[in-house]
Order: structure tokens, then C-alpha cells, then sequence
């Protein structure tokens, strides 16, 4: 009986331990399938509708090894396919608008309609290594931007379709849902061959500046890096948008944007200095009347004991003083004594207090360096840019839903060109066109002589007036002019014409026999700027024609 009792009292045991050791496979099954799924990106893509990547699932469950060389690298689905647009040939060309265009035979100044990836390329013979500066502001691909979606096989196609110039059997504008499956892969691939092709396009010492929020930041710093090269990273700007935060914000106000800036070459790239703001130059002051003008005392003494850094320093009525214990004179003794000879130390109003260096405003550097945080009461804010719009268009209060502050772009126009120079500033998601603003007004602050290229789809807006929003940038720059040329210093003259004119490109199907061989006697396809020169060198016949012309 004891015998049979201990037999029993084994198999019990034995289940027990089977039913533990169950339990605990189960736990470990269920915590690794919890670790797994925890991250989409390990395993589930749940942007792909939550299909799950059989590599990443085998390698998660140790079942998986990839015996090919480990090397860090950026890649997204369609990356290929990106490239291969950029060997795909423009079977495009640019023809005058000229009822659309500013002072056409003299103005320097360009606005492009047309798909950016075509226009970058027909621009590539003609303004290659020649743009000083670039500025973009893309989709941010928050689910609902119009994302431009290439075909690699008829880049050309595509266009006509998204412009209402071919049937698309579809909608003519195409959004890029989360859940779209390559909700990140469409939008870099989307921005990989432009930023390709405006790299080629700016000079040795150009800078180009790209505006993005949080959903692609990360991603356009890594595709910048790959495009530009990490070396080149200039700054990563943080512009203050909003001076007051949404009050159905869920977790945090988002008061910012991101501007990321890269040169060409950061060995030869050129910024400038800003002006002196005048709150920098309030500090100064000359109570003693100093011939040399305003100036600012500083401290003359420094953390640390230091041989040779105490002496006496005599005051002018004969007081005595030496740096505190634990610090020490700035300068040698010989120095100081010429400092005190030349007047160059403020003993205060009564000629015996603690001496102070006094620093010349006439000494100092005259301009500051551009920081990494732009706020809204130095370069505008979302609300100021939108009241700029209404400015121009009174008639249509809701014309243009996310414009950039003219500001906001002046900034980057100022600290990467100089007046005295011809620079060509560039923006190839020129949107309403503020940046042609800018550089316009700049020109009228500064005399300078920058010109614009300005490129943007003729999205579609459904507003009558205004039936693109190509229209309506190439109204804005109409009407900047337009109230420039009401000042005195921008009513005559033909220099002004060429600072502030417009010279209209459409875009559309290239008609080789028809621009190749020109008919004698007929019109030129551009006009007889530099710009147009430039262009009709470019292509045998540049980017392509409108509506009436396919």
C-alpha cells in the first residue's frame, strides 16, 4: 500500500510539474508575441495594414540569421524606383507666358508652372553650380498633404493627369494616408530625386534650407545626409510658429517647426551677419563723453588664482584695488596701466568704485550670427503670414490655407546672400510664392539685385478666381510689384524693372519640331535676359507647353 501510494504520489508530482512548465511556455510565449508586436517596426508594419515581415518575425524568434555583411545604411520600399527617376530624360520644355509676365524682356526673375521634378531637370543644364540659395517648404506628409506620386516610366504623365490635362480615370490629387502601407516610403520617395537635382543646381557655397514638422524630420535629416552628405549639416533651426498654443492640443502645444539647413560644400559656404538689432545697441552708452563714442563695461577680472594676476590698480583720485581671492586680472600689469592712461577702464561716476573694461560699440562686431531659435517676434508667426495673404487678396479671405511668413524667409535670404551680388534664389514648392516676396522687398530694403526662380504644380484650389495655386502665386508677385512701384525709390528706372519684373513659364508635352526649328521671323521662347538665354540653351527647347499647346 505504501509502495502504490509513493507510485501515485510520482505521477501527481510529475503532472504538477507538467502543468508549471506549460504555464511558464505559455507566459514566455505570450510575453516574447507581446515583445514582438510591441513595436510595429520590428515586426508588424501597422501602417501595411498589419502585415507582418516573416524576416523580422524569424529573426525576433532567434530562427533567423543574415550572414551578410552588417553596414549602415537608409533605405524605404521604392528607393529604386526614386533613383531610377532621376535617369528618366525630361520629354518636357518651357515656353513663354508672356500675357502672364512682368517687363518679359528684361526681368530676370522666373515663375515656373509645372511638375518640380521636370522643372528641376530642364533647369540642370542652364543653372547648374549657379543657385546661391534654396529654400522649400514640402508636404510635411501629415496623412492629408498632397503627396505628388512619380512613375518612374512617364514621370510626364503623371503630371498631365494631376492637372486636369489627361483623364486619370481617378481623383486628380492623391493624399498619403497612415495607412496607406508605405506611408514614409511614398514621401521619400517623393523628395529623394528633387533634392537630388537642387543639389546639383546650387553653387559651390550655397545653402539650402528645408522647412518640416514632426512627422518627417528625422527621415529628411537621414535623406539629406545620404543626398548632401553628413559633413555638410549646417544647423537644425527651430522657428517658434504660434505665439499661443491650441486648446484642444491632446498631450502638448506644438508652438514649432523645424527648419533643417545643409550646404553644398561646408568648407566653402558662405553665411553673413545680421543686422545689429537696436535693442543690442541700447546697452551702450558714453556718460563720460568719451570721444570714442558708446561703449559697455565688462568684468576685468576672471575665475581662478593665476600667477602674476594680482597687483594694485590705482583709481584717478588715488584708490587702490586688487582682484578678489580665487580670481584674477584679466590683463598683465603693463597692459592695465596703458588701459588706465588711455581711458580705457570706468572707475564709475565718482572715480572710485571696482574698475571695469570699457568695450567700444565701434569695436564690437558689427552684425551677430544667426542662432538655432527663431522666434516669432524676429521672423512672424502662422497668423501674420496668413494676414499678409489677406493683404494682397482682400477679395478672398481663405485663399491660401499654410503660408510661411515673408519674414520667416528674409532670414534666410539675409544671412546666405549679399546686396552686391547677382544671387539666384530658388523655391521649387513655391505655393503662394512668399519667398518671392521676400526676396523682392529685401531688394527694396538693401538695393540689392537677387533673382527668384519660383516653381509650383498647379494644384488645383476650386476657387474661380484663382482656379490653382499656381495662379495664385504669380498674382502675389503682381501685386507685391505692383505696390513697390507706387514707392519712389521703385516708380522708374530700368534697374528696378529687372529687380521687380516676372518673366511666366508654363509647363505641358514637349513639341520638339516646333521649338528645335524656330520659323523665321517668329518669337522666341524666351526673352533676352540672361535667365531666358540661359534656359533656351538648356533643352533645345526647355519645359514644356500649356493647355492650348498639347
Amino acid at each position: 500500500m505504501a509502495r502504490s501510494w509513493t507510485f501515485g504520489k510520482k505521477i501527481a508530482a510529475g503532472f504538477a510539474a507538467v502543468v508549471v512548465l506549460s504555464i511558464l511556455i505559455s507566459a514566455i510565449a505570450a510575453y516574447a508575441l507581446k515583445t514582438v508586436v510591441a513595436s510595429k517596426d520590428r515586426v508588424i508594419d501597422v501602417n501595411a495594414r498589419n502585415l507582418v515581415d516573416a524576416e523580422k518575425l524569424r529573426a525576433s524568434m532567434g530562427d533567423y540569421v543574415d550572414e551578410r555583411p552588417e553596414r549602415y545604411s537608409f533605405s524605404w520600399a521604392g528607393k529604386r524606383d526614386a533613383i531610377r527617376l532621376l535617369q528618366v530624360p525630361s520629354r518636357a520644355s518651357l515656353i513663354p507666358a508672356r500675357d502672364e509676365s512682368l517687363d518679359f524682356d528684361t526681368t530676370q526673375n522666373i515663375s515656373v508652372d509645372g511638375d518640380n521634378l521636370e522643372v528641376l531637370k530642364l533647369l540642370y543644364k542652364p543653372y547648374f553650380g549657379r543657385v546661391k540659395m534654396i529654400y522649400i517648404d514640402p508636404p510635411y506628409n501629415t496623412g492629408n498633404d498632397f503627396v505628388y506620386p512619380d512613375n518612374f516610366a512617364d514621370p510626364l504623365d503623371t503630371y498631365l493627369k494631376l492637372t486636369g490635362q489627361k483623364d486619370s480615370q481617378g481623383n486628380l490629387l492623391t493624399s498619403n494616408p497612415e495607412t496607406g502601407g508605405r506611408y514614409h516610403s511614398a514621401w521619400l520617395s517623393m523628395m529623394y530625386p528633387r533634392l537630388f537635382l537642387a543639389r546639383q543646381l546650387l553653387r559651390e557655397d550655397g545653402v539650402i534650407f528645408v522647412s518640416i514638422d514632426d512627422h518627417e524630420v528625422h527621415n529628411l535629416r537621414l535623406l539629406m545626409n545620404e543626398i548632401f552628405g553628413e559633413e555638410n549639416f549646417v544647423a537644425s533651426v527651430m522657428w517658434q510658429k504660434m505665439y499661443s498654443g491650441k486648446a484642444d492640443a491632446t498631450h502638448f502645444g506644438i508652438f514649432h517647426e523645424y527648419i533643417l539647413c545643409y550646404a553644398k560644400n561646408i568648407l566653402t559656404a558662405e553665411t553673413y551677419l545680421l543686422p545689429r538689432t537696436e535693442e543690442m545697441n541700447a546697452r551702450y552708452s558714453n556718460p563720460d563723453n568719451d570721444p570714442r563714442g558708446p561703449w559697455l563695461s565688462n568684468d576685468l577680472t576672471a575665475s581662478g588664482e593665476r600667477s602674476g594676476g594680482h597687483y594694485p590698480v590705482v583709481a584717478p583720485l588715488g584708490k587702490t584695488f586688487d582682484s578678489p581671492q580665487g580670481k584674477h586680472w584679466l590683463y598683465a600689469r603693463h597692459t592695465m596701466d596703458e588701459l588706465v592712461r588711455d581711458n580705457g577702464i570706468w572707475f564709475g561716476k565718482d572715480g572710485n568704485a571696482f574698475p571695469r573694461l570699457k568695450r567700444f560699440l565701434s569695436d564690437v562686431q558689427q552684425g551677430r550670427r544667426a542662432n538655432t531659435v527663431w522666434l516669432y517676434d524676429e521672423v512672424g508667426h502662422t497668423d501674420e503670414a496668413t494676414k499678409e495673404v489677406k493683404d494682397l487678396f482682400p477679395e478672398n479671405t481663405e485663399l491660401f490655407e499654410t503660408p510661411k511668413p515673408s519674414r520667416l524667409i528674409k532670414r534666410m535670404v539675409q544671412i546666405t546672400t549679399t546686396s552686391g551680388d547677382n544671387n539666384i534664389v530658388l523655391d521649387f514648392f513655391a505655393g503662394s510664392c512668399t519667398t518671392a516676396q521676400a526676396v523682392l522687398e529685401l531688394n527694396r530694403a538693401d538695393g540689392g539685385n537677387r533673382h527668384f526662380i519660383m516653381v509650383q504644380l498647379p494644384e488645383p484650389t476650386g476657387n474661380k478666381q484663382f482656379p490653382t495655386i499656381a495662379e495664385i502665386g504669380k498674382e502675389r508677385i503682381r501685386r507685391v510689384v505692383a505696390r513697390m512701384k507706387k514707392g519712389t525709390r521703385w516708380s522708374t528706372g530700368a534697374r528696378q524693372t529687372r529687380r521687380s519684373g516676372l518673366q511666366g513659364l508654363q509647363a505641358g508635352r514637349l513639341q520638339l519640331q516646333t521649338m528645335a526649328r524656330r520659323p523665321e521671323g517668329s518669337p522666341r521662347p524666351f526673352g533676352s535676359g540672361e535667365a531666358g538665354r540661359a534656359v533656351r540653351r538648356s533643352s533645345g527647347g526647355g519645359l514644356a507647353a500649356g493647355k492650348r499647346d498639347l
